[in-house]
């Protein structure tokens, strides 16, 4: 039977003071069910992680021990890649509250990434069809 495969909400990112920098959130907004199979076209689509950092979402013990670990082949990517891997296995299910913040730092990991991140995505979409 069709289940849902992981549940995320919107989000705030903050920066170093704690003021609001910006809100996240599923492009469309519309809380509910989300088919898998749109949710990985439109990160496909769009380049980025829709679903968010790992705070923002949810997904079953039981799943988890079928799907196995993170893998940080590719580090950049490892967030989606897991998303991925849990929707393979059902919908996603779209809180549109903000459930979640993530704070930045200017010497973050987050944004020292942004060079590499853009080819690992891409090497991580070819993978996903190879």
């Amino acid at each position: 039977s069709e289940r849902i495969a992981l549940v995320f909400s919107g989000r705030q990112v903050i920066g170093p003071d704690g003021r609001v920098l910006t809100r996240r959130g599923y492009p469309g907004g519309r809380e509910g069910r989300l088919a898998a199979r749109d949710v990985v076209a439109a990160c496909v689509r769009r380049g980025t992680n829709l679903l968010g950092e790992p705070g923002a979402v949810l997904m079953r013990k039981a799943l988890v021990d079928r799907v196995g670990a993170f893998d940080a082949t590719n580090p950049y990517v490892i967030d989606l890649d897991y998303w991925f891997r849990l929707l393979a296995h059902g919908d996603a299910y779209y809180c549109e509250a903000e459930l979640a913040s993530f704070r930045v730092w200017p010497q973050s990991w987050s944004v020292e990434i942004g060079g590499n991140q853009g080819r690992e995505f891409r090497q991580f979409i070819g993978n996903q069809h190879g």
